[in-house]
């Protein structure tokens, strides 16, 4: 079981009904993957990834001009391969897998106070690279840096929402 929780930097772009939105800010980042080793130094596993845009800044034609702030948030359901350089605790990892996003718009004024994008299933995955110590015989504790990246279409116009995701991150790792 590997637990990572840090923060993120990145953005989501895509075509909303008034013409491209672009979101892009700082946010939290976490996931949680659980498997086993198939062979030495090799793991197999499940993963659940979230990344997390807060107050983010709005851009683009589709922009709405009562936009006060924005969020963005992507989740990743995905299987993943992760290879240890023992002799060093290093690890890589990646996964490939079934990705949603959201992002809201908060507006001043008016009568409509969100507009909210949401999608359908498409594609997403995360790529890592870490560094851990073992603090006991089963637990490891270190830092990961990850990126990420989703395609997804929009559930109201189908048309495809980009995100892409840098985060820095803390681990803890279960063997």
């Amino acid at each position: 079981m590997r637990a990572l929780m840090g923060i993120a930097a990145g953005g989501m772009r895509g075509d909303a009904s008034s013409g491209q939105l672009r979101i892009s800010g700082a946010g939290l980042s976490e996931s949680f993957a659980f498997g086993g080793a198939i062979r030495e130094n090799v793991i197999l596993f499940g993963e659940y990834s979230i990344e997390a845009l807060l107050n983010g800044s709005v851009s683009g034609a589709g922009n709405s001009p009562d936009t006060q702030e924005s969020t963005a948030t992507v989740l990743t359901f995905a299987p993943g391969i992760a290879y240890y350089f023992e002799s060093r605790n290093l690890y890589l990892s990646g996964s490939l897998g079934l990705a949603l996003s959201m992002a809201e718009e908060r507006l001043n004024g008016g009568g409509v106070t969100n507009i909210q994008h949401d999608s359908n299933g498409g594609l997403g995955g995360n790529l890592a690279v870490g560094k851990e110590w073992w603090v006991s015989a089963n637990w490891g504790l270190g830092a990961a840096l990850r990126a990420s990246f989703a395609r997804t279409p929009e559930k109201t116009t189908g048309s495809a929402w980009l995100s892409y995701f840098a985060a820095a991150l803390f681990s803890a790792t279960y063997n």
